[in-house]
C-alpha cells in the first residue's frame, strides 16, 4: 500500500510542475503580452521623401 501511494503522489507532483511549466511558458512567452512588432511606415510619411 505504501509504494502505490508513494507513487501516486510521485505522479501528481509531476502533472503540477509540468502544469506550471507550461502555465509559465504561456505567460512569459504569449504574443498577448506585448506587442513588439514592427508597423510599417504609414504611405503618407513615405511619399513624402523627395
Amino acid at each position: 500500500m505504501q509504494a502505490k501511494t508513494s507513487e501516486g503522489l510521485e505522479v501528481l507532483a509531476a502533472v503540477v510542475v509540468t502544469a506550471g511549466l507550461v502555465a509559465g511558458n504561456l505567460v512569459l512567452f504569449s504574443p498577448l503580452r506585448v506587442d513588439n512588432r514592427v508597423l510599417p511606415a504609414p504611405a503618407s510619411q513615405t511619399a513624402e521623401r523627395p
